[in-house]
């Protein structure tokens, strides 16, 4: 089984990196203004022999905010003005060791996923291969063709957060390097090397590129094995521990299958089940290519692993403030500066490392990693290139007041921005159906989809029966809390 671990970085990222972003930004803001008034204290750094301030504080607040909130927040929930999302977690909620209760729980399994808006997927290579996770995906077909089915592989949030970790020790490193003490013990040759800042970023980035690189490797290599599982899925195939909750899962696959219309109600069940595999193997594949888009990451996630170049830009922003040489032209080029590395370099050399990653697929042994370093090279080349030639210049110019130089950046920032978002979109879903379970109440609210919500075959009937339906305001019913 997944290691619980795995499992809860998974759903923290999920649920609570929307609030993790939100509070890491506001944190540092505060620290941004703190420094630019003088109440938090700021350093120096020596660049070309010219002494000037930098803040720390908001990179470093920031990210423990940003951690902090990512792992703890659920914790708090109770006290924050806001509802936190409401989430059936099978594991949790259907009773594991009365079997009259779980008899119940998995026959109302429907009827929670009925009332569900989406569904989060934590895909392991066995997912496809348990009855119960089966179970649960089939349901969901069933009752949301082109539903919002979010894919979260277990171990992808380990590769997101320690390459943010890596990124930030590289972006730290750099600094070491221009405060002061440091450029004394450094002797005076190798102090006034051009190009020794740029040389030690790439050499700490590398081992991160690196890893990305082998991540996506592993992911891309995954991508594939799981077209090909779905391909040869079979319902009548999937472990289950007791035989005995087989003919129950299949029993309500067949019903919900007669009841919703893919299969006639005089189908034998054998049919009905072959006719369940086709909707699988024709479905899930789009569903996680839509999911995930076609870089393989969402873009969310690339860029929030170059994301510490944000609070870096503020605290620059705030040590001109102190210095009294922060203008206009240089609090732009400053900004759109960190603009084109998180939103764009940073989103593109990911991209660049899961599509070389796909091309390394072609080998296998000495020659697969060869491929990996070459590709890590390659990404880390365009990387470099593009922050030591292309943004640095343009911030240099920008910040002597040229106002055609900042037009440039700006036209740049917004094309190039425009093409790592154009590159990691994800397909249009196409308009969302949401099938409801009739309401045995008789409910005028809830309608079932086309020609299908008049009437049920007797399986049917009996999966309604077993999940306990109540009345709600709105109309639609929630099955009764009959287990803990």
């Amino acid at each position: 089984s997944t290691p619980r671990w795995d499992k809860f970085i998974s759903l923290a990222l999920h649920f609570n990196f929307k609030i993790a972003t939100i509070v890491s930004s506001a944190v540092a803001l505060l620290f941004f203004v703190l420094q630019c008034i003088g109440w938090v204290p700021l350093v120096q750094e020596v660049f070309k022999e010219h002494s000037s301030s930098i803040g720390v504080c908001c990179q470093l607040g920031s990210l423990a905010s940003f951690f902090l909130t990512l792992f703890f927040v659920h914790e708090a929930q109770t006290w924050l003005p806001w509802r936190s999302p409401m989430v059936f977690l099978d594991k949790t909620c259907v009773h594991q060791t009365n079997d009259t209760l779980k008899r119940k729980g998995i026959e109302s399994l429907p009827a929670f996923l009925t009332h569900s808006w989406s569904m989060v997927v934590l895909y392991s290579d066995v997912y496809l291969e348990k009855l119960w996770t089966v179970y649960e995906l089939a349901t969901f077909l069933l009752l949301f063709p082109d539903g919002c089915l979010a894919v979260q592989p277990v171990f992808f949030p380990q590769v997101v957060l320690r390459s943010l970790l890596l990124v930030c020790f590289s972006r730290l490193s750099c600094a070491i390097f221009f405060l002061p003490w440091c450029q004394e013990a450094l002797g005076e040759e190798l102090k006034h090397t051009k190009f020794v800042p740029q040389l030690l970023s790439a050499v700490i980035l590398l081992p991160a590129l690196f890893g990305l690189t082998l991540v996506f490797r592993r992911w891309a290599r995954e991508v594939d094995a799981i077209n090909k599982r779905v391909q040869n899925f079979s319902i009548l195939k999937a472990a289950c521990l007791r035989e005995a909750d087989r003919q129950i899962v299949e029993g309500n696959v067949v019903s919900f299958s007669k009841l919703f219309g893919f299969v006639s109600r005089d189908t034998s069940k054998a049919a009905a089940l072959a006719s369940f595999d086709l909707l699988v193997q024709q479905e899930l594949p789009r569903l996680l290519h839509a999911s995930l888009g076609k870089v393989g990451v969402p873009y969310r996630y690339a860029v929030a692993i170059f994301a510490i170049y944000v609070p870096y830009v503020l605290d620059h922003i705030s040590g001109q403030v102190i210095d009294g040489t922060a203008s206009a032209f240089s609090v732009m080029g400053l900004i759109l500066w960190g603009i084109a590395l998180v939103f764009c370099i940073g989103p593109l050399t990911v991209a660049m490392c899961y599509g070389l990653a796909n091309w390394s697929l072609l080998l296998e042994g000495a020659g697969a990693m060869l491929a990996v370093t070459v590709s890590t090279f390659f990404a880390l080349a365009f990387y470099a290139t593009s922050i030591f030639c292309g943004i640095n210049t343009l911030l240099h110019y920008s910040l002597h007041n040229s106002r055609v130089h900042i037009g440039i950046f700006f036209g740049l920032d917004v094309a190039f921005v425009g093409i790592a978002v154009f590159l990691y979109r994800r397909p249009r879903s196409r308009t969302p159906v949401r099938r409801r379970l009739p309401n045995p109440v008789g409910d005028s609210d809830v309608e079932c989809d086309d020609s299908s919500s008049t009437g049920a075959e007797s399986g049917a009937d009996s999966v309604l029966e077993h999940a306990n339906f109540v009345p709600i305001a709105k109309g639609g019913a929630l099955p009764r809390a009959e287990y803990q």
